[in-house]
């Protein structure tokens, strides 16, 4: 299974999954995995960007974005954000640029495990979010 980093709190927002749980960390890979394979299949042959996607619901908008080193980041908003797909894709981008790379890849102690544990890596991703 790719890495996978499910934060229950960034910001003032909660996850509803768990990091602690692994049948919560299999199941979202799973959904993303799927949804994915779906939209894949019943979108144009030629599409622009496969690697993001929006899943609305009438209680969260789930935004996934996998980048070109198939690191996999999901967003759940309120379903009544007022932002368009172009906005959370610069986000995205943004911080997989100013966060992870600064404070995960860059970090010459990081173990290879599943979750990143990094106190500060987790402090800067609540600082990003609360920027924006």
């Amino acid at each position: 299974m790719d890495k996978v980093m499910i934060t229950s709190d960034v910001g003032h927002s909660r996850c509803p999954l768990s990091a602690d749980n692994e049948d919560s960390t299999r199941l979202l890979y799973g959904f993303l995995y799927s949804l994915k394979s779906f939209t894949a299949r019943i979108g144009p042959v030629v599409s622009k960007d496969n690697n993001f996607l929006t899943y609305s619901t009438n209680a969260y908008q789930l935004i996934f974005y996998e980048m070109a080193t198939s690191v996999k980041f999901v967003l759940l908003v309120s379903p009544d954000s007022t932002k368009n797909n172009e906005y959370y894709k610069q986000l995205l981008r943004d911080m997989y640029r100013i966060v992870y790379v600064e404070y995960y890849v860059k970090n010459g102690i990081r173990s290879e495990s599943q979750v990143i544990d990094s106190q500060l890596f987790r402090d800067k991703l609540v600082e990003f979010f609360s920027k924006v």
